[in-house]
């Protein structure tokens, strides 16, 4: 009899031990890890929302969705991010670099659609209109979703030498841009848009190649060459620059729909709290300028009107440009941002 129930208890110890073994697998399986392809550095502005993001999703799944990021273009370079998210290389990106595949997402670059105070409003325009209609397909037909959407400050004017006081003063000079329609509305204005690498820039500005770089606030103050930037006027207000991360749909449907929701719900939050911390950012780089023996100028009312309808034809020859590729639905896009 002892020895039956010895027998019995071993038994149960054994099947308990087998489920208990048979079990980790499928704990370890709840917990999913992406792969994050970023071509910024830990902390860059443009990574702070991806980052918080992260964070955000990681706590309130309680750790059952985490990410492992892959900075400076480690994983993929940037204008594979596309091709990286569709074959399993990277489970989020930045879309940053697809604008031939979906050229209708620089839609923030037009000149005049936000002031760089109105962001966190801007944010939320953004947001709403990637999550609802057109945008939202757009992106599915390319295999993957916006886990959220911002847009970066007004692109600005500064230069190492002359300053620009006026939209005269800015007549002839040559500009770096980052090409696409932010050369377009400098070439407007009367400037030459340069186009070239941020890292070439500090050796061009140096020589003279270039008179100064259009950049966003916030970028000004992190880039190697900004000891070479002396005069700065902010009220070019020459459009801002989309920031969309997305993650493959193939993925993104393994998600449960419990995290799934968790997901979009942080997802609309981070990008109002990444525009606000942007252009805090921003606010707080502008109050150290003089101790930094930086300039700042403004334009006169005459002037901000001269810019705002030589700027409107750069608008329309764009919205042009996607009726021809068959993407007239920006333009109703636009009307709702």
């Amino acid at each position: 009899m002892k020895k039956s129930v010895f027998i019995s208890i071993a038994t149960a110890l054994v099947l308990v031990l087998s489920l208990v073994v048979m079990g980790c697998p499928d704990a370890e399986a709840a917990v999913m890890t992406l792969r994050v392809a970023s071509p910024f550095t830990a902390g860059h502005s443009s990574g702070v929302a991806l980052e918080l993001y992260a964070k955000r999703v990681d706590e309130a799944t309680n750790g059952r969705v985490k990410f492992k990021f892959f900075w400076n273009d480690t994983l993929v370079p940037t204008e594979d991010a596309l091709k990286a998210l569709n074959t399993g290389i990277a489970d989020i990106a930045k879309m940053n670099y697809t604008m031939e595949q979906a050229p209708w997402q620089v839609f923030p670059q037009m000149a005049g659609i936000f002031t760089d105070k109105e962001m966190e409003l801007a944010a939320r325009a953004m947001y709403k209109v990637s999550e609802s209609g057109k945008i939202k397909e757009e992106w599915a037909k390319l295999g993957v979703k916006a886990i959220y959407a911002w847009t970066l400050s007004n692109y600005q004017i500064a230069t190492s030498k002359k300053p620009v006081k006026s939209l005269a003063d800015l007549q002839g000079l040559k500009i770096r841009t980052s090409g696409g329609v932010l050369a377009q509305n400098v070439k407007a204005l009367g400037a030459v848009p340069v186009s070239m690498t941020k890292a070439d820039l500090f050796d061009a500005l140096a020589k003279g190649v270039v008179d100064g770089a259009s950049l966003s606030v916030p970028s000004y103050r992190r880039v190697p060459f900004f000891e070479l930037l002396n005069h700065y006027n902010f009220d070019f207000n020459l459009g801002g620059y989309p920031q969309y991360d997305c993650i493959s749909l193939k993925v993104w449907n393994k998600i449960s729909p419990e995290d799934q929701a968790i997901m979009e719900k942080v997802g609309k939050e981070v990008g109002v709290q990444a525009a606000a911390e942007n252009w805090g950012m921003a606010l707080k780089d502008i109050s150290e300028y003089p101790s930094l023996r930086k300039t700042i100028y403004t334009l006169s009312p005459a002037d901000k009107a001269t810019i705002k309808s030589k700027l409107a034809p750069v608008r329309e020859e764009w919205l042009s440009s996607m009726d021809a590729k068959g993407h007239s639905w920006v333009r109703d896009v636009l009307k709702d941002f």
